[in-house]
């Protein structure tokens, strides 16, 4: 999700260049599923204030869908959804409660069911407005569905969803050109231009994107120095810095990192407050600075490698402080898992079937004997009576039952009943004793 004020900012300092959409004509756009979802249940008029009440999925997304993707097929222009996978590791009591409802939600449904049973219908839609409750991850099946139907393209990032776009991106074949997504993408280095917002609603669609290069000289800082910026100012994957939680708390975290030239000094200097001591803080900024430099994508090999090992070099974007050092394989953090948990993504395991087709290739001595072989025995037991295609120890247990179930035709009734023996009386598999 975006970085914490800096959409404000941006729309202050007016950073945000607005171009009409057929520019991005013939060209593959890249598009963070969770962040484009987001933007369509929060703007109208896919937007639904009663959703808390009434329940279920928005009843206008679908339409809205559609008429997104006519939009862009229109202009020529291919979308690439990227959906988020696993989640990364979660230390803190405050992440891991945003994966469940806070009770303040549950408080003000009451208060808002209170305020419409006593005809103050603007208060309660407030309130329901507020607190939807709705996962994009609720939306997955119907929009799944869609994609299918219209053959969008569309991929699941074994973790965060930004890292496989700029994978994509910076990849030599450049399966997209662009990227559509939340502002913390502008974390990760060599990350330039970002698509913030797009308008298919209007007559003359059009996009807003933001350039790095326009950012870092306006505050006056290095491409590192903006990383633990957005760090420490919060995005989905980090909390806020406490030390600098207020209104302004942009500029005192600029200022903040400029006085201490890094993040991590001055994470280190303000480490005995009481607060950032209870949330362990520093190590917290530790491991978010770590998925964002090391975060893991899927290649194009089908391999989970870090995104360092997987692009190339980065670009500088003309700061004189600068500096080209990319990562190695031996600057990748041996205990990465800790980060990114110990759940990975795994291939479906192959079927039966395929594992004895498998074996059976493998132990064939001359090219296809075995095949023959395993094909005509198949070809003879389904020409068997099944009693005789079953194994030796089934039939001697089948001798061996005393009271072996038998069948009779029950008057009115057109099918086969199996009936056993009980004491007392018979017992059917339709219930009931005769």
């Amino acid at each position: 999700m975006p970085i914490k004020h800096l959409d404000s900012y941006l729309s202050e300092r007016k950073h945000l260049q607005t171009h009409p959409l057929s520019v991005l004509s013939d060209s593959r756009l890249g598009i963070d599923a969770s962040y484009y979802l987001t933007t369509l249940i929060e703007t109208p008029p896919s937007r639904e204030p009663l959703l808390a009440a009434t329940g279920g999925l928005p009843l206008a997304l679908t339409t809205r869908l559609e008429s997104d993707l006519r939009a862009l097929e229109k202009l020529r222009i291919k979308p690439v959804f990227v959906f988020n996978g696993l989640l990364p590791s979660r230390r803190t009591k405050q992440q891991q409660q945003q994966l469940f409802e806070p009770p303040e939600a549950c408080k003000d449904r009451r208060e808002a069911w209170a305020k419409y049973e006593a005809g103050q219908e603007d208060a309660a839609t407030k309130l329901f407005e507020t607190r939807s409750n709705l996962h994009t991850w609720d939306l997955w099946k119907i929009v799944l569905r869609i994609f299918k139907h219209r053959n969008v393209e569309f991929i699941v990032a074994p973790y965060v969803a930004w890292a496989q776009l700029i994978y994509l991106q910076r990849h030599p074949k450049s399966y997209i050109h662009a990227i559509y997504g939340p502002t913390d993408s502008l974390l990760y280095p060599g990350v330039d231009k970002l698509i913030t917002s797009v308008d298919l609603v209007s007559t003359n669609p059009t996009f807003s994107f933001v350039q790095k290069r326009t950012i870092l000289n306006d505050l006056g800082v290095t491409e590192d120095q903006f990383l633990d910026i957005g760090i420490l100012l919060g995005f989905e994957h980090s909390p806020p810095f406490p030390a600098t939680v207020h209104e302004q708390a942009l500029k005192a975290t600029v200022d903040m990192v400029k006085y201490y030239k890094s993040g991590y000094a001055a994470v280190s200097a303000l480490a005995d407050q009481p607060h950032v001591k209870a949330m362990q803080y520093p190590e917290l900024y530790a491991r978010t600075r770590s998925m964002i430099r090391y975060s893991l994508i899927l290649s194009s090999e089908g391999s989970v490698t870090p995104l360092p090992l997987a692009v190339n070099t980065p670009p500088s974007h003309g700061h004189p402080s600068h500096h080209n050092h990319h990562p190695t394989a031996a600057d990748i953090p041996s205990d990465l898992h800790e980060i990114f948990t110990h759940r990975s993504p795994r291939r479906r395991s192959p079927s039966r079937t395929t594992r004895s087709r498998r074996r059976s290739s493998r132990s064939a001595s001359p090219a296809g004997t075995c095949r023959t072989r395993l094909s005509r025995r198949s070809s003879a037991a389904r020409t068997r009576p099944r009693s005789t295609s079953r194994c030796a120890w089934v039939r001697r247990c089948q001798r061996s039952w005393l009271r072996g179930p038998r069948s009779r035709r029950l008057k009115g009734l057109t099918r086969r009943t199996r009936l056993w023996p009980t004491s007392s009386g018979v017992s059917s598999n339709c219930g009931g004793s005769y």
